[in-house]
């Protein structure tokens, strides 16, 4: 079950990775654009994998807890 944050971050990078096709694809090269995309897929990723992670730790951690 995956939460509205990370489905929202997955449907970004696919744009995204989906435009960086269509420009690697194409006949001019804009490097600029490329260059952007290519950084902001990093981040994207970067968030994506770090929330995954922690919220990994912070389940496991929750069904640990003793409830009074």
């Amino acid at each position: 079950m995956s939460t509205l944050y990370e489905d929202n971050i997955r449907k970004m990078l696919m744009e995204k990775r989906a435009r960086l096709k269509e420009l690697e694809a194409s006949e001019k090269l804009d490097q600029n654009e490329i260059a952007k995309l290519t950084e902001e897929i990093g981040a994207l990723e970067r968030l994506y994998e770090n929330y995954v992670s922690n919220m990994g730790a912070f389940r496991r951690t929750k069904g640990t807890r003793i409830h009074t």
